[in-house]
């Protein structure tokens, strides 16, 4: 995450690796993958911005974010699986495996929003400073099996710090998988004020997806 006086920049880097089934019979046992997306705002053009961050919280973000987070809670005696989502017997495995030392997928995506959020504050204090009042606004979605709306963008960032603090894993029933259609239709159904960025009543509207 990076900002200057003119933009707020986020670049979001990833890697992993796959386990393979059938590769494995030509010695293949683990495909790696990789790569990098930025966004930027720039605040010279558009002066008022929302952004709404829609977050994955379906089962699979508690996978370990890495391969050592992964081994920690294969190890782990309270644990025993890659994956800390194993709630429908009533084991809290979300709970052992940060316990455990692990950090899981939402982990990291939480991380990097609250990063996004120390610049955005940063900016916030300048336009105000400037006398333009707070130019940015932000609010979260979950999506799992549907979308949730967390919070609605405001300029309270305090508030916003909150709410990221509240997301985690979805583990309502019927809430495990991650259905983009239903999701992003809801999403696409939702009222925004969409501008063009040149006044606090017409602000530019960004949407950050992040999913695995």
């Amino acid at each position: 995450v990076g900002s200057t006086a003119s933009a707020l920049t986020s670049t979001v880097a990833y890697t992993g690796a796959i386990s393979t089934a059938f590769l494995g019979l030509v010695g293949i046992d683990r495909i790696a993958f990789g790569g990098e997306a930025i966004a930027s705002v720039s605040a010279g053009s558009l002066a008022y911005v929302d952004i709404w961050f829609v977050v994955d919280a379906s089962h699979s973000m508690a996978i370990g974010a890495t391969a050592t987070d992964q081994a920690l809670m294969l190890s782990s005696p309270n644990v025993g699986c890659t994956i800390a989502c194993h709630m429908a017997t009533g084991n809290d495995t979300i709970s052992k495996a940060r316990k455990a030392g692990a950090t899981l997928r939402i982990d990291v995506v939480k991380s990097a929003i609250s990063q996004i959020l120390a610049k955005a504050r940063a900016m916030q204090t300048a336009s105000i400073a400037a006398g333009h009042g707070s130019t940015i606004r932000i609010g979260f979605f979950t999506l799992s099996n549907s979308l949730t709306r967390k919070l609605a963008v405001t300029a309270d960032l305090d508030a916003v710090a909150t709410a990221l603090a509240a997301i985690d894993i979805d583990s309502a029933l019927a809430q495990t998988g991650t259905n983009f259609h239903a999701s992003l239709n809801a999403l696409a159904t939702t009222a925004m004020t969409i501008g063009t960025g040149k006044t606090a009543a017409s602000p530019k509207v960004f949407v950050v997806l992040i999913s695995d």
